[in-house]
């Protein structure tokens, strides 16, 4: 998955961007927007979303896109170690020429093969004071953000330039100032593993535990991969492993990876508590990007209500001769009637909003909000039809404000949570973002890294579908 803010790699079970610090966004359903801002962005408000089992995070190579990612070697001609052919259209040596030994464009290949990985595999080729990184560890970081990259975009993962038939190392990424896709995932892995490490360090001198269900988690994990491997027709979990992330590494260092990356998302989940600005902190935020927040059309002006319904659409109707359906007036009473029948069951029991939100899970026929309790949050002036528009921004609207609507889909039985400035909010959201982001900025630059660009090497995973079954 790719960050839809910075654009930066997400693995699929996590709930927000290490990157920039926001949130994963996703769109809402039923009666949407006609427009979303650009400006509005959220900053994690979840560290994860855990899995049941460790085999749902691993990416099977009966199930992945692969890369003809082989050592360059002239058209047509066997490459060495692999025992097969590269593709005469995608073999040339288009390898780009070893640059600055100081960038990922240290080398222009870091490909090599099962034999030389097997004497590189426990090099370390980056430090973060008394933490190493090694070639073994590194291809899971980088075989994880080209799996991550694939499974997120598939098939449109060529209109951004990347050709899964060919050599990572011979085709270049053209948003990443002329690397390679190669150098591209190394620099994200390379990052990764940099930003991981020093959260989880933050973490371990704050004497932060990791939670419980993350800690089962663990303590389950080899017997996850166990049933995974076996399921997938491997001898054991070394051998899936290796199968999956390239020659030279196993579980030891898939343990590393996930240690590093779940220590360090919970524990950055916990400083998300701690980014609470002041009110007036927030209003000069908002100050400081009025004219930007007024082009998307935000201004003091917005408001934002949350309101729930229950929506009882009529039966019946004949379609005309424009395909369109039409209810008779007896149609239409029968199904205010209905709805009347379900507002006055509400109005004769609690009449709370939990309960109401309880009927429109059992009687809602709106797909979009059936299963929420009926509720839409932060609607807009305008977003929806209007005669429900029109109820839920009437200027003497309060909370617990509730009624009968009738709109094209048929009639909604409304009940108002309650309404708030979106500006307020928006910027608070934005502000708390900005404070995400130097707060990961402060973990990079308090545990600086050095990195040996010479000594990496990228061994290729065993991209042979029928080998697994």
């Amino acid at each position: 998955m790719k960050c839809i803010h910075c654009g930066a790699e997400i693995p699929d079970e996590s709930a927000f961007c290490m990157e920039c610090g926001k949130k994963v966004v996703e769109a809402p359903t039923g009666e949407s927007p006609k427009h979303k801002s650009s400006v509005i962005t959220m900053v994690i408000a979840a560290v994860l979303v855990l899995i049941a089992l460790a085999a749902a995070i691993w990416y099977t190579a009966a199930n992945r896109k692969s890369p003809t990612n082989e050592p360059t070697a002239s058209a047509g001609e066997p490459v060495s170690g692999t025992g097969t052919t590269a593709p005469a259209e995608t073999s040339a040596p288009t390898v780009p020429a070893d640059g600055d030994p100081d960038t990922v464009a240290c080398k222009g290949s870091y490909t090599v093969d099962e034999e030389q990985m097997a004497l590189v595999a426990d090099a370390v080729v980056a430090t973060m004071g008394e933490d190493r990184l090694t070639n073994a560890q590194l291809q899971i970081y980088f075989w994880m953000q080209y799996y991550n990259f694939v499974e997120n975009y598939g098939a449109y993962a060529g209109y951004l330039g990347l050709d899964a038939t060919a050599p990572l190392d011979t085709q270049l990424n053209p948003a990443s100032d002329g690397l390679t896709w190669q150098q591209f995932f190394l620099e994200g892995a390379l990052d990764n593993w940099h930003l991981y490490t020093a959260l989880s360090r933050e973490a371990e001198a704050a004497d932060f535990r990791i939670s419980q269900e993350m800690q089962d988690y663990f303590d389950n994990l080899e017997q996850s991969l166990t049933e995974a491997a076996a399921q997938s027709g491997f001898a054991d979990v070394q051998e899936m492993i290796r199968n999956d992330m390239g020659p030279g590494c196993g579980y030891e260092d898939y343990l590393h990876y996930l240690t590093a990356y779940y220590t360090g998302s919970e524990y950055f989940g916990s400083l998300y508590d701690s980014f609470a600005p002041e009110a007036s902190d927030v209003e000069g935020y908002f100050e400081e990007h009025e004219a930007e927040y007024a082009e998307s059309g935000l201004t003091r002006d917005v408001i934002h209500v949350d309101v729930r319904h229950i929506l009882i659409n009529p039966e019946g109707g004949t379609t005309d001769e424009n395909g369109q359906t039409i209810y008779s007036d007896d149609e239409w009473d029968a199904c205010r009637q209905k709805a009347q029948q379900v507002l006055d069951g509400w109005l004769a029991g609690e009449k709370t909003e939990d309960s109401f939100a309880l009927l429109a899970n059992e009687h809602s026929q709106d797909p979009g909000s059936n299963t929420g309790g009926g509720l839409y949050t932060d609607v807009t002036e305008g977003q929806m039809v209007e005669e429900f528009n029109d109820w839920c921004f009437d200027a003497s609207r309060m909370p617990g404000d509730y009624g009968l609507v009738k709109t094209r889909f048929g009639y909604h039985i409304m009940y108002f949570s309650g309404s708030h400035e979106a500006w307020f909010e928006q910027a608070e959201r934005d502000l708390i973002t900005e404070l995400a982001r130097k707060r990961l900025e402060k973990a990079r630059e308090d545990a600086p890294i050095s990195i040996d660009y010479n000594a990496i090497a990228i061994g290729l995973p065993n991209f042979d579908e029928e080998a697994v079954q």
